[in-house]
């Protein structure tokens, strides 16, 4: 594998290449470095030094570069895509332990750039280090699979440098450039050979200024919109509020008045069985407790302590009389009402069906108390 560096070439604007005898040099690849059109925005920016450690073929290798094209050649398998790797992986290219050089246990490589002023103040503004103008760029990948990258010193990711790289350097292989294929690259190109900076300038300025009117017009449309489709569903939800009419405790009063009409039967046959066995006819608990309090009358004043106890029996005895009176109003109102039965259940399903479209809670009352205030500071919203 050879390096041709001729420093007496490419002082021009363009890059040529004359191949006479060379065309039995086979296979041939070459870079480009310091070339101001295809290779940055920054004419002073080239590529100086390559050096590659433990990279494919290469066990150790370290290339200057000179103004001009290099040219790179030699026999299949001498090395030449090894180079071209390791360009791509100082540039931020995707890391692969199958570069590793078989037997070691890591491969680095380290390219060092002759920047230009605006890309020495870009590396500057991220923290890099630039010294006399040049930047390094070191790369390392262990068999491991851990890779690593530092940009001026510091360290940087690959998405980072890649970003960087697209105005360090240019590489051309089978006769194409994919950043040439960039609408922004072929404007600045032109640009560059139109010697109309001032023109230039004024219209970015100018151009500037409307990106950022049009982008504050596109977020107020936007906030427009986001605004209509929230009081579009804030109208739909009090529309919704006001049809269902829902009460607090609502849904916990319709599900206990279900329960009640659906065991109608049950309940009037306990209930009476209850009342029976308190305040029936034949020996009663109800008359027998009264006849005990009566007993315990004829003793009340003769011990302090004995009236309390029976103080006590007696309001036991009537909160008996009042529990067993209750029972006897509950059983004359307890009565069967499919009518209200099946009125009551549509109902309980009309709240269940409009908290399952507003409800967020996994307690139906809580979804209910929160719809109901919800709907009054909508309401608020919409007047």
């Amino acid at each position: 594998m050879r390096v041709i560096s001729p420093t007496d070439l490419l002082q021009s604007s363009s890059c040529q290449l004359k191949v006479g005898a060379e065309k039995a040099l086979e296979p041939l690849f070459y870079v480009c470095v310091g070339v101001r059109e295809l290779m940055s925005r920054d004419e002073k920016s080239s590529l100086s030094e390559l050096t590659i450690r433990s990279l494919g073929v290469i066990e150790t290798a370290e290339l200057e570069f000179g103004n001009g094209l290099t040219v790179i050649t030699g026999e299949t398998g001498a090395g030449k895509t090894m180079i071209l790797t390791a360009l791509n992986l100082i540039l931020g290219a995707k890391s692969d332990t199958d570069f590793i050089r078989t037997g070691d246990e890591r491969l680095v490589v380290s390219g060092k750039f002759k920047l230009g002023s605006e890309l020495t103040s870009t590396i500057e503004e991220i923290g890099g280090v630039v010294e006399e103008s040049e930047l390094i760029i070191n790369r390392s990948i262990t068999n491991q699979g851990k890779s690593k990258i530092t940009l001026g010193g510091i360290a940087s990711t690959t998405s980072q440098v890649s970003e960087f790289a697209q105005s360090l350097i240019e590489i051309h292989a089978q006769s194409s450039s994919a950043r040439l294929s960039k609408s922004v690259v072929q404007r600045d190109l032109l640009d560059s050979f139109g010697d109309h900076q001032e023109i230039l300038d004024s219209y970015s300025k100018v151009f500037a200024e409307f990106t950022l009117i049009r982008k504050r017009i596109a977020d107020l449309e936007s906030q427009i919109s986001e605004r209509e489709i929230q009081m579009a569903k804030l109208e739909g939800f009090v529309a919704d509020f006001v049809k269902v009419a829902p009460k607090k405790d609502e849904l916990l009063n319709l599900e206990n008045e279900i329960n009640k009409l659906g065991y109608v039967e049950e309940l009037n046959a306990g209930i009476i069985a209850g009342l029976s066995a308190i305040s029936g006819e034949d020996n009663s608990a109800l008359s027998a407790l009264n006849n005990s309090k009566k007993i315990l009358e004829n003793v009340r004043g003769k011990d302090y302590e004995l009236d309390k106890l029976i103080d006590h029996f007696a309001d036991l005895v009537y909160e008996i009389n009042e529990s067993n009176s209750g029972l006897e109003r509950y059983l004359a109102r307890l009565e069967a009402d499919p009518a209200k039965f099946d009125q009551l259940q549509n109902r309980k399903n009309e709240l269940v069906l409009f908290l399952k479209k507003y409800g967020r809670e996994d307690s139906r009352e809580a979804a209910l108390e929160r719809a109901i205030t919800e709907a009054s500071e909508a309401e608020a919203k919409l007047t």
